[in-house]
């Protein structure tokens, strides 16, 4: 298991508006746009089996990536499942940035 030491990547709203519009517009690929989000602020994601916390983010930061979530999928039910479930941690921090310090990976 490798702890994460870099601190915070970041993650502003043309980037998530970016990888949102990669991935499409219906209900399946709001999973899609979570895995990319991962992909974006773990390094090397692609190569987990298992993570153990969860990347930090503000509470602005994780209202504007919800918001996408549910207007994609037009599902509001079914996005704030997905993110209650396996989305990132909100805190009081600065908003744009992702903090995966205590974030710990098994490759």
């Amino acid at each position: 298991m490798i702890m994460l030491n870099n601190n915070s990547n970041p993650l502003t709203k043309e980037t998530i508006d970016l990888i949102f519009e990669q991935v499409g517009c219906n209900d399946n690929e709001i999973v899609s746009a979570l895995i990319r989000l991962y992909e974006w602020v773990v390094p090397d994601f692609g190569k987990a089996r298992k993570l153990h916390g969860f990347p930090r983010i503000s509470n602005d930061t994780a209202y504007y990536i919800l918001t996408k979530m549910q207007l994609m999928s037009g599902d509001y039910s079914s996005a704030n499942m997905l993110w209650l479930n396996n989305g990132f941690s909100c805190r009081e921090m600065p908003d744009w940035i992702a903090d995966v310090s205590d974030v710990a990976v098994e490759y």
